[in-house]
């Protein structure tokens, strides 16, 4: 089984571009598809984390019936919208003005808070791990976290696709101190007919490094079966 990871734009190693235009649906279709292409791959599945991957979902959706097998929701903001506003939590809501600011002190504060606050009991993750995400977090910067949290997308194609079938997995932990998970499964999850899903007793946002081992095992077994 290939598995495939890249950088959403904004993100990692992938293009940073600065207009609002570069930002569209179409845009993340096009960035998925390529990579498809790219490995050759066909009715791939869809695993993301959080905003990072999960939003991609709604802009797949616009693509014809069938090009995907299935997503793999993991502590998922399923789209850009009302929705966020939802699910954050406190501590999350706190913390967007830094994510956003240009004061490099703020800045870092805020994505040193962020990355603690993805672990459960962060001092026993190991601190070469914190240190790792907090950098890597570090190098998307105000303007790209903007983007990324304003741009437009219409979820209708999303439901419409879990009215029709399409395999959801959506796994997240109930004690995720930055989203509300219950509303994602409320609002989003409900619409798929044919979908699992899996709360973690005491996994937190990052819920795949706490427990990895249960959520390997059921990842592989959502697309195996």
């Amino acid at each position: 089984m290939l598995q495939v990871r890249y950088d959403m734009r904004a993100h990692g190693r992938s293009g940073r571009p600065l207009n609002k235009i570069d930002y569209t649906s179409q845009k993340f279709v096009a960035d998925f598809v390529a990579v498809v292409k790219g490995f050759e791959r066909e009715n791939p599945y869809l695993l993301g984390w959080s905003l990072g991957g999960e939003t991609i979902a709604t802009d797949i959706a616009h693509c014809p019936a069938g090009y995907l097998s299935g997503i793999i929701y993991v502590s998922a903001l399923p789209y850009i919208g009302e929705i966020m506003m939802d699910m954050a939590k406190e501590h999350l809501r706190d913390l967007r003005p830094g994510l956003v600011t240009e004061d490099v002190k703020e800045a870092l504060t805020a994505r040193i808070d962020f990355v603690d606050s993805t672990i459960n009991g962060c001092n026993a993750s190991g601190w070469g791990v914190r240190v790792l995400w907090v950098g890597e977090l570090s190098h998307v910067n105000a303007n790209d976290v903007e983007n990324a949290l304003t741009r437009e997308q219409d979820p209708e194609p999303l439901f419409a696709a879990g009215r029709e079938g399409l395999k959801l997995l959506h796994i997240y932990g109930d004690a995720d101190q930055q989203l509300d998970n219950v509303v994602a499964e409320t609002q989003v999850t409900q619409r798929f007919v044919n979908k699992k899903v899996v709360v973690i007793k005491g996994g937190g946002h990052a819920v795949f490094y706490e427990f990895q081992d249960q959520v390997v095992e059921e990842i592989v077994a959502f697309v195996t079966r």
